[in-house]
Order: structure tokens, then C-alpha cells, then sequence
């Protein structure tokens, strides 16, 4: 009967201690990842024609980008934009297609703060990777070729303000671009871009 009743007594034990200890790990496993989000932009890139008093011109097209924030704030992003111009100087048109990754830091104002604040992230990050050009001219060694791909890195931040159920608004983003097409001359670019659009949060 003794150890009958130590049994129903520790079943009772588990049965109750249950449910805590679910939430713990469930707790736990969800301090990991604090926000997953995914955002669509329309983006204007500076660039300009190189050896020239200006040149410059901008670069238009839709961006996308995915955000993973883990604990303090700190994560990762991937981001991917096609980009294209049809009034360079010299007459030529340029298309673009970047895919870049790397650490993305999120900050949340203090609730104590009010209005827009209140709702909104701002992040800063550093991505690298890579720019595919084509549908231009790109020289290099005597040659011109009508594509080319090479390194980039992309390094700045945003505000997104969140509106209601995941929903939010990117209302701005600004990076420096910068990379190494062939140009005849330096075989860099050093561009600022600018960026709005739609956020989903799914945390």
C-alpha cells in the first residue's frame, strides 16, 4: 500500500510539474529568436560614371530583404535587389542584381518613450557579398564586357515601424554600397542608397 501510494504520489508530482516544466523549455526555446522578418522595398542607388566631374546617376528597382533577431538584439540578413538605369552619360544603359549576408543589430526604444518610437525597431548591419552587372559595359584589360560580377558590401541601417498584426512599414533605410565592377579606371564604386517599403514581423 506504501508503495502504492509513493508511486500515485510521484505520478502526481510529474503530472503537475508537467506543464512548468513545458513552459520553461518552451521559454527557453523561444528566447533564442526573438523576431523573424521579411521586407520589401523600392531602393534609389546614387552611383556615378567614373573620371568624371559628376556623372551621376541612380539606380532604381525593388529589394528584399529577411532578418532573423536573436537575444540582445543581435542577428542576421539576408538581402537581395535588382537595380537598372537608362540615363548614364554616355548613352548606355546598366542593370544590377546584388545578394548580400552578414550581422544585423536590432534595437527597441524604451516602451517609456511615446508615439511612433513606441512600435518601431531600428537596426544597423554590415552585409557582404556579391553584384552581378549586365545589360552594360564593363572594361577591363583592353576589353569591354556587357556583364561581370564581383565583391560587394553593403553597411548602414533603418526604422521600421510596426503597425498591427506583424504588419509594419520600413519607413527608411540608408547604406553605403560599395563594390568592384570594372570601370576603366579605379574598379570601385562607392554608392548611397536609400530604401522604403513593407515589413512582416513574425514574432
Amino acid at each position: 500500500m506504501r508503495g502504492n501510494l509513493g508511486g500515485i504520489l510521484l505520478m502526481a508530482l510529474l503530472l503537475a510539474a508537467g506543464p512548468t516544466v513545458r513552459a520553461q523549455q518552451e521559454q527557453g526555446e523561444g528566447s533564442l529568436l526573438s523576431d523573424a522578418s521579411v521586407a520589401v522595398t523600392f531602393n534609389a542607388e546614387r552611383g556615378k560614371v567614373v573620371d568624371s566631374g559628376c556623372g551621376c546617376f541612380w539606380l532604381l528597382g525593388p529589394g528584399a530583404d529577411f532578418g532573423l533577431n536573436f537575444h540582445h538584439g543581435i542577428g542576421a540578413a539576408a538581402a537581395i535587389y535588382e537595380e537598372q538605369t537608362v540615363n548614364l552619360s554616355s548613352g548606355e544603359s546598366l542593370n544590377k542584381i546584388s545578394y548580400l549576408f552578414g550581422p544585423r543589430y536590432t534595437w527597441s526604444p524604451s516602451t517609456r518613450l511615446g508615439g511612433a518610437l513606441r512600435s518601431g525597431t531600428i537596426f544597423g548591419e554590415a552585409l557582404f557579398g556579391g553584384v552581378h552587372g549586365y545589360n552594360g559595359a564593363f572594361p577591363s584589360g583592353g576589353s569591354v564586357a556587357s556583364s561581370a560580377t564581383a565583391f560587394a558590401l553593403q553597411a548602414g541601417g533603418g526604422f521600421d515601424l510596426r503597425v498591427k498584426s506583424g504588419l509594419g512599414l520600413r519607413l527608411v533605410e540608408a547604406d553605403y554600397v560599395y563594390s568592384q565592377l570594372p570601370n576603366n579606371g579605379s574598379g570601385a564604386q562607392n554608392d548611397f542608397r536609400i530604401a522604403s517599403g513593407v515589413s512582416w514581423h513574425f514574432r
